[in-house]
């Protein structure tokens, strides 16, 4: 198999800064991020599901754009932005780790597989139409 081959089917996991920004985009209608890197719900009639997934995405989204906001997310940085319990928060990841949607790295942090990220978004559109 040739290199070039190997290079277009073998693909980098992390997105690049203009895929990144067009999720960026995407997400603007749902949710935004502070400089500090807390989350902040714009579409509160989504549900507290969703809401959580939103929150994985976003810090996706702004760590590839800013790498000094953290892709990981730790559940107690989640329960203001979601007005939820600290117990609901970590028992909601535990899910969704298990579905795929999210990967557990380390002792209580949690990043979103990337491979979901645009399937999400695809789906809040179309609740958004």
């Amino acid at each position: 198999m040739s290199n070039d081959i190997r290079n277009q089917f073998i693909v980098e996991e992390n997105v690049s800064a203009h895929q990144a920004e067009g999720m960026a985009q995407r997400v603007l209608k749902f949710g935004r991020i502070t400089k500090s890197g807390v989350v902040i719900i714009d579409d509160k009639s989504l549900s507290k599901l969703d809401q959580l997934k939103l929150c994985l995405v976003v810090r996706y989204i702004a760590h590839s754009l800013n790498p000094e906001i953290s892709e990981q997310v730790r559940p107690s940085e989640l329960t203001i932005p979601l007005g939820q319990r600290l117990e609901a928060v970590g028992s909601t990841l535990s899910v969704l780790s298990k579905e795929g949607f999210v990967k557990k790295q380390g002792h209580g942090r949690y990043v979103v597989s990337t491979h979901k990220i645009d399937q999400f978004l695809n789906y809040l559109e179309g609740i958004d139409k």
